[in-house]
């Protein structure tokens, strides 16, 4: 359950958001306080993807109306990289395919960045990868080169590991998973609400139990219809 004098790290109000000239959403308000988990669902097309990427700052949604607030600073005019060194991390859907650059050599490049100050290594990061079922031959491959996906899924885990952000989204949580991955996941996200706030979208409100949501919206029509703790 939410205090409700808990401090709000993610405030978005109002918020109206536009995709190719279309509007998405409309007059969408929320917000995660620090620490919890919020699972956001709703139908296919609702809008669920539309929202994360403008709180990522994607480039391919316009924000119309509203603003977007984290940690007491405006960031609604804010680029993508601007809001990740914030620390916002967004889980794809599907993960891009960059063949120029080898999986452990951008990992390594994310733990010599990371939130918490303390790079794990790589030694460590092979050993976390492994945990989840990432052999030292998949991340030596160009970054999402054969990739199944449910290794890509696993992939973004393990970035959220290395990175250990204050604020991570997660796209599809299901995606490209079978039910003991999924467990595992359920774990790891549970593990690190002490030092990151979740917005967690599904299909599935049975994940409310599993992930132990402190809340959860509903977005429906382009707008949240229902929203409790």
């Amino acid at each position: 359950m939410i205090n409700p004098v808990q401090k709000k790290l993610l405030k978005v109000k109002d918020l109206s958001i536009a995709a190719n000239g279309k509007t998405i959403l409309t007059k969408v308000s929320f917000n995660l306080p620090e620490n919890t988990l919020t699972l956001l669902l709703g139908p296919n097309a609702a809008g669920k993807t539309s929202l994360a990427g403008a709180i990522m700052g994607l480039d391919a949604y316009t924000i119309k109306e509203g603003e977007i607030n984290f940690d007491e600073t405006n960031i609604t005019k804010l680029s993508t990289p601007e809001r990740a060194k914030l620390g916002i991390f967004l889980a794809w859907q599907k993960t891009p395919v960059i063949d120029s650059l080898k999986t452990i050599d951008f990992l390594e490049y994310l733990d010599s960045n990371n939130f918490a100050k303390e790079p794990f290594g790589r030694e460590k990061i092979l050993a976390k990868g492994k945990s989840l079922g990432l052999s030292e031959e998949v991340l030596n491959r160009p970054l999402g080169v054969g990739f199944s996906g449910g290794e890509l899924k696993k992939l973004e885990f393990l970035q959220l590991l290395i990175l250990r952000p204050r604020l991570a989204i997660i796209d599809e949580l299901e995606a490209g998973l079978d039910t003991q991955s999924l467990k595992v996941f359920s774990k790891i996200i549970l593990g690190l609400k002490k030092e990151t706030t979740f917005l967690v979208i599904s299909h599935q409100i049975n994940w409310q139990k599993a992930l132990q949501a402190d809340q959860i919206l509903t977005l429906k029509d382009g707008t949240i219809v229902k929203s409790r703790a």
